[in-house]
């Protein structure tokens, strides 16, 4: 593991949580400045889509899997780093994951009458989806 000040650590324990926060407030301006009210409902609607496919994406379970078996290597006087190392890359590989199938799923948006104007704010979830991996990687790298 990486020797950091406290500070650091704090601060790199709580970027992923910045990192939410700041997309939220963005969010939220985009949603109320460009999306009519009479148009809202198809904004859940794709979204509702998205959640669901990602409940099938098990990202928290293979990262809390790797932790707990690193954290019995760790007591046992092993070294912890190959562990960091398998949840940074399953993280990156299951946000890409994650990021394909919610642009590959396109036609099922459009074939539940999703109009095609508001697709951008699901490919806008995909880079949030990646910051959040990439925010979270740093935290399992220097956290």
């Amino acid at each position: 593991m990486v020797k950091e000040s406290t500070v650091a650590a704090v601060v790199l324990n709580y970027l992923p949580t910045a990192a939410n926060y700041a997309l939220a407030i963005a969010y939220i301006v985009v949603l109320t400045r460009y999306i009519p009210l009479t148009q809202y409902g198809y904004y859940n609607a794709l979204f509702a889509i998205i959640n669901s496919i990602g409940a099938l994406i098990p990202i928290p379970g293979i990262s809390g899997a790797i932790a707990r078996e690193g954290a019995i290597e760790y007591a046992r006087g092993g070294d912890a780093k190959p562990y960091f190392a398998a949840m940074t890359f399953m993280s990156l590989v299951m946000a890409v994951i994650y990021g394909l199938i919610i642009a590959l799923a396109t036609p099922l948006y459009v074939g539940n009458g999703i109009p095609k104007w508001l697709l951008g704010t699901a490919y806008i979830y995909i880079g949030t989806v990646f910051i959040q991996s990439i925010a979270g990687a740093w935290v399992f790298t220097y956290g």
